[in-house]
């Protein structure tokens, strides 16, 4: 209903074309025709990322779109600076991710609760109890949550201590996907007495707010959910912590977009 649309992103696309189909026809219906027609003209067969017309699929776009890059307007950005740790787990944690790999494998289940266990393993083992407390009927889930149980800390927390240790006086953000994850992070900050706040979805725009202006002022220390990569403007702080890692690239950019600007 709306007589004038204006949209804007820097990452129109995460996961397939699909997602470009639906955008563009919300600023402009039947450009594209109908979903069906969108992939058997520019989708390769069986593929809903592949293009199969580059050249009539851009021209389309023209119409809808105007696309700005970084070498294009010639914005000078800092050079990025990425570095990735290797740790080794504890004897705990390798128990864990052992029996969680036997726990899948006998159990056989559906891919999207494989992919969610895997995630959450790779954020902490804490982030992944909580699933398993839901499935503790299963059997082998309930070795697993003692195990769990049994953990003080982790070596992503001896890790990230260290980290926090160099330069405590510059802003740091800290992102993770999983609340488990983040009240792991928490308390691990307070034992440490480490300054932070916390920016998570189920905080109100008010309490946000609050979390970004006081890690503006004083500070040094933010953990973030993913709420905290969208919509932001954090290029006040020029270090990111990826506690974890998303299996969505573009959600990593966007972790990084926050500062990168």
């Amino acid at each position: 209903k709306k007589k004038f649309i204006l949209l804007l992103t820097a990452t129109p696309v995460q996961n397939n074309l699909i997602e470009l189909f639906n955008l563009i026809t919300i600023l402009k219906p039947g450009q594209f025709k109908t979903e069906k027609q969108f992939k058997q003209d520019y989708l390769q067969k069986g593929s809903l990322k592949a293009t199969a017309d580059k050249d009539r699929l851009r021209a389309l776009l023209r119409d809808v779109m105007i696309r700005n890059t970084r070498s294009a307007i010639d914005l000078k950005l800092p050079k990025r600076f990425a570095t990735t740790m290797r740790l080794e787990p504890s004897e705990t944690e390798r128990e864990i991710y052992a029996r969680l790999d036997g726990f899948i494998r006998k159990h056989g289940f559906q891919k999207q609760t494989i992919y969610l266990l895997l995630r959450e393993a790779g954020s902490s083992p804490f982030a992944l109890k909580q699933t398993l407390l839901a499935m503790n009927g299963k059997d082998g889930a309930d070795g697993i949550i003692e195990a769990i149980g049994d953990l003080s800390d982790i070596g992503k927390g001896t890790a990230l201590m260290e980290i926090l240790s160099k330069n405590p006086g510059e802003k740091k953000i800290i992102f993770t996907q999983f609340i488990k994850s983040i009240d792991y992070i928490a308390g691990l900050l307070e034992r440490h007495d480490v300054p932070f706040v916390m920016f998570r979805g189920d905080m109100s725009l008010k309490e946000k707010d609050a979390a970004i202006a006081a890690f503006r002022s004083d500070i040094p220390v933010l953990i973030s959910t993913e709420s905290g990569g969208e919509g932001r403007n954090l290029q006040f702080c020029n270090t990111i912590i990826n506690f974890d890692l998303p299996w969505n690239p573009m959600r990593i950019e966007q972790r990084i977009g926050r500062l990168h600007r």
